[in-house]
């Protein structure tokens, strides 16, 4: 992939390719020509027709550029269409030079400014539990592929570089538990962000510490991802400024149960010491360890009673609901 510029240089026209020497040089020819012809004109037939060419001339000029040169303000970019071949042409800020048949319309002027793209609540899961997961990645169309950009819809390209980046980033979780995920979170953003990045191994080795576990599987699914999906930024016509992974939690569903689990714990703990120990509660009948659990649920305060009526019959049983 060819370098991008980063920085503010990046808006600049020097990014764009074209061929500026054949526009300077007829746009040039015409104003030069469009004064040389007033000025002959006015010098052969007296002062006052000379000052009046002049003033001609200026008109004239002043009609023309609008049709020869173009403006392109800062943090944006531009993209004509040739109307002979069809082919686009590029601009970056500034003024320049351009052929009068290069049709602009109202959607050739493009924002350069990057856009931030979110996908909150994502579920991945790792080795032991599945996460919660918020992404983010910050992108902006790229001038020197803008007119690859410009025929480009902004939701198909949001969409087109976040599943593959989706896709790469659950293939590193699953690689690790919970705990080990939530450690290596900003390693795991740097490299989402380096996956875009054609670069050489040792840009993305930076992102990962030399005694983390992980550091030759995580290169190696990098260079796999890189393999199927490098590119990416070319072929939609943008670069990637960042990529954010954050907000990593348990999901709802793994919270639930972790809840349930840590609130029997206590309990479990009082069936040990009721039958005085956990050997001996296992050693136990089914129907003892039974009596034993409605006793800690006394104890603890956990039983809970019902009332039921029974049909043909007006007496009201209570009856305690028992553990399942």
């Amino acid at each position: 992939m060819a370098s991008t510029s980063t920085g503010k240089e990046a808006m600049l026209d020097s990014e764009a390719t074209r061929a500026r020497g054949p526009r300077a040089l007829l746009g040039t020819s015409i104003i030069v020509a469009i004064i040389v012809t007033c000025l002959m004109v006015g010098s052969a037939l007296g002062t006052v027709w000379m000052i009046l060419s002049i003033a001609l001339a200026g008109f004239l000029v002043a009609l023309v550029v609008p049709l020869i040169t173009v403006y392109v303000p800062y943090t944006w970019g531009l993209v004509a269409e040739n109307s002979f071949s069809g082919e686009p042409v590029v601009y970056g800020s500034g003024w320049h030079w351009s052929y009068p048949w290069e049709q602009v319309t109202e959607e050739s002027n493009i924002s350069l400014e990057e856009r931030t793209s979110v996908h909150e609540g994502l579920t991945m899961a790792t080795k032991t539990d599945e996460m919660r997961v918020k992404i983010s990645f910050q992108w902006r169309p790229d001038l020197a592929h803008l007119a690859v950009f410009r025929r480009m819809d902004e939701s198909i390209i949001k969409q087109g570089i976040f599943e593959p980046l989706e896709r790469f980033i659950s293939t590193l979780f699953a690689m690790m538990d919970a705990e080990q995920v939530k450690e290596n979170q900003s390693v795991l953003s740097g490299l989402a962000f380096k996956a875009f990045k054609n670069a050489n191994d040792q840009e993305a080795q930076k992102e990962i510490a030399q005694d983390n576990p992980f550091r030759n599987k995580l290169m190696q699914e990098l260079k796999q991802f890189r393999g199927h999906a490098g590119g990416l930024e070319d072929s939609f016509g943008i670069y990637v400024v960042q990529v954010n992974i954050s907000d990593i939690d348990y999901s709802d569903d793994v919270k639930e149960a972790r809840a349930a689990k840590a609130e029997h714990l206590p309990l479990l703990e009082l069936y040990y010491d009721i039958a005085g120990g956990e050997d001996a509660y296992k050693a136990l009948s089914f129907e003892k360890q039974r009596e034993i659990r409605k006793e800690a649920r006394v104890l603890s305060g956990n039983a809970t009673e019902r009332q039921l009526n029974i049909s043909g019959d007006s007496r009201n049983v209570l009856i305690g609901t028992d553990d399942k």
